[in-house]
């Protein structure tokens, strides 16, 4: 290891060898800046959940009477239905997302009615 001066500067040997990513971030293409300070002006949407939390629990994927699959992803509750459009055509997986828990859901569970589940 080399020993830097206490004299020398944080930029020119202390704590510029630490940020090796100075230099390589760039603002996107055709950026005209804006205030950082101020909340931007659309917000996200989420549209699908890829993955499943399978390493919290166990039995916390379920099934619904109709057809429905009922999971943890993460702080998200999802429950997915399998439609097929048309015969031949590619099935499409149609999404609820509970957004709504401020932590990671750990376990889910069925009424045994089949249609009501609680997180």
């Amino acid at each position: 290891p080399k020993a830097v001066p206490e004299e020398e500067d944080e930029e020119e040997g202390g704590m510029a060898s630490l940020k090796p990513f100075e230099g390589a971030i760039h603002a996107p293409s055709g950026w005209r800046g804006g205030d950082a300070s101020r909340p931007a002006a659309r917000e996200l949407e989420l549209e699908h959940v890829y993955g499943y939390s399978g390493y919290c629990g166990r039995k916390n994927a379920w099934t619904s009477s109709g057809g429905r699959i009922v999971y943890p992803c993460s702080a998200l509750a999802v429950s997915q239905e399998t439609v097929r459009p048309a015969p031949g055509q590619a099935p499409i997986a149609m999404q609820r997302i509970l957004a709504e828990h401020t932590g990671e859901v750990t376990c889910v569970g069925r009424h045994p009615n089949g249609h009501v589940f609680a997180t």
